[in-house]
């Protein structure tokens, strides 16, 4: 009898289980159908960035051989052949383009995929009869949010890695600034956050479309909301990179370096971890002091006519130091992860609050 018992407990089991997978691709299969135009449109973006970032990297590399070639490697890059060389294989205005419009990708997701997801539903009145099934209006909506995340996560996940293997690859031998991922571009655009971008502007705008149930007036609502918060993203980043910031000590370098904010990568012979990012600059007086902007132009004033040996001799006898704050590169995956955990937390707001509204606000 015991034996019987499990046996038929077992095979309620799989018939449940079945029963869910079945349920689940059932719901899968309603979500392509009501958003397969923004899942194609996805994919056509996807296939252009692919394309556009494969044939200019072709050009590049091309670009690079012709570099190495010329025994260029190395060498000072003084007016002549290996000039020419680097700057046929800068391409900055293409990588530059290209990166802008990468970033400006999670707002495109929000706005023309993440908006219309809800508010299209209530404005063309289908949510009577999708939202009426067996199926709840939350898992439908759930369902589909999961299924368009998932996609946009795949795409972004790729772009990111395409992207930043350019980057990383042959600008460090004569473009420097374009090979630190600290710089506003390379930063947003990397495997990890721009995933993490995408999928909350896509979250965000399905609250915003949920919330305003107007199509046209969510996308407007989401475009500033997410273009509001990427820009808002780049200027406190910044502001940021001082916290737990090293700090070095230099002597004549101070006559290369302008004071205050930098926020640039190391010139060479720097002694600076390699990948470190600069944030600020500044000169003491005797006994710690910092100086003030006339003091410290004094100081240029009176380097710029030294020669280095002099100049270290100089700031000794004078008890001036020159300082600098920077972040080494092993604190850029913290950022990271900082950003990265902010932009999903607030996802998980948005996905919280688009659930409560369907599930509390009459819809009529």
């Amino acid at each position: 009898m015991t034996t019987a018992l499990e046996g038929g407990s077992s095979h309620l089991g799989y018939l449940e289980e079945t029963s869910t997978r079945d349920a689940q691709r059932k719901l899968l299969r309603v979500a392509w159908l009501q958003h397969r135009g923004g899942c194609l449109a996805l994919l056509v973006v996807f296939v252009a960035f692919v394309f556009a970032i494969v044939v200019e990297r072709s050009r590049v590399d091309a670009s690079y051989a012709a570099f190495v070639a010329g025994g260029c490697v190395g060498r000072q890059l003084v007016p002549g052949t290996c000039n020419t060389a680097a700057l046929a294989l800068g391409g900055q205005s293409t990588f530059t383009t290209i990166g802008i419009a990468l970033s400006a990708l999670p707002l495109l997701v929000g706005v023309f995929v993440g908006a219309p997801l809800v508010s299209r539903e209530i404005e063309s009145g289908t949510f009577r009869f999708a939202w009426t099934q067996a199926t709840s209006r939350s898992r439908l909506v759930l369902a589909t949010l999961g299924a368009l995340a998932g996609g946009a996560t795949v795409m972004a996940v790729v772009l990111g890695l395409v992207f930043g293997g350019w980057y990383a690859h042959v600008y460090d031998v004569v473009l420097t600034p374009l090979d630190s991922p600290w710089q506003a571009t390379p930063f947003v655009t990397t495997w990890w956050l721009l995933p993490a971008w995408t999928v909350s502007a896509l979250v965000l705008g399905a609250f915003l479309g949920t919330l305003i149930r107007r199509t046209v007036a969510a996308m407007a609502a989401t475009a500033a909301l997410v273009g509001g918060l990427i820009v808002a993203a780049h200027v406190v980043l910044p502001e940021l990179l001082h916290v737990g910031a090293s700090t070095a000590r230099f002597k004549s370098e101070v006559g290369n370096m302008v004071l205050g904010t930098i926020n640039s990568p190391p010139q060479p012979g720097w002694h600076v971890p390699p990948g470190s990012w600069l944030v600020r600059s500044w000169m003491t007086g005797p006994g710690g002091r910092v100086l003030d902007r006339s003091a410290s132009v004094h100081v240029e004033n009176a380097l710029s006519t030294r020669t280095a040996a002099s100049g270290d001799h100089w700031l000794a006898a004078h008890h001036v130091s020159f300082w600098v704050s920077y972040q080494p590169p092993g604190h850029f995956w913290m950022f990271q992860g900082v950003e990265g955990v902010v932009v999903l937390a607030v996802a998980a707001l948005c996905v919280m609050a688009t659930v409560c509204l369907l599930k509390r606000r009459a819809i009529a």
